[in-house]
């Protein structure tokens, strides 16, 4: 327990662009940037999220957090993510934790020709989300009915480039046989 204190206390920062350094500064909280604890330092901070929100199953992986509810009732559903919203707000201003909003996505995944057709307005402190048709989840692209389409599109469009490249090396690059 004193080797963590001793590395996480009376640590300084300073900041240095275009020749001009800041002044130097203590650092009170959190985590050397870039350290080699730094990663396991923030899944043990984080470990008890999930006692903070009360309806949704809460997905850790590395700083990655995701947040999963079901809800045959979309209004029930619309109510219940926006409570777990508010809690995880109340949590990260707990814990002196930022969200970044602009990465914050949300999805309603349902079945193929269903329409949604209840108003749903989901907010995060403050700031309003709009479901998405795709997201993009630990770089699997995911969509709203769970099909394979818009990962197979985006994989094909990879691969098509990929192929094009190694064709036009071919030309120029020899065959030799061992």
């Amino acid at each position: 327990m004193k080797w963590f204190q001793s590395y996480l206390t009376d640590r300084k920062q300073f900041v240095h662009v275009n020749n001009f350094s800041s002044d130097t500064e203590f650092v009170n909280d959190g985590v050397p940037q870039g350290s080699v604890l730094g990663p396991l330092l923030f899944i043990i901070f984080i470990n008890d999220l999930h006692c903070a929100i009360p309806n949704s199953t809460v997905h850790h992986f590395a700083d990655d957090t995701n947040l999963l509810l079901s809800n045959k009732s979309l209004k029930k559903l619309t109510l219940n993510i926006n409570h777990d919203l508010s809690c995880l707000c109340e949590w990260l201003r707990a814990n002196k934790l930022a969200l970044n909003v602009s990465k914050t996505e949300l999805i309603i995944f349902n079945r193929p020709n269903t329409e949604l057709v209840f108003k749903y307005k989901f907010k995060i402190d403050g700031h309003k989300i709009s479901p998405k048709p795709t997201i993009k989840y630990l770089g699997l692209l995911m969509d709203e009915h769970l099909s394979w389409k818009p990962f197979i599109s985006t994989l094909t469009k990879k691969l098509t480039r990929t192929l094009g490249v190694l064709t036009k090396l071919r030309q120029c690059t020899p065959i030799t046989f061992l």
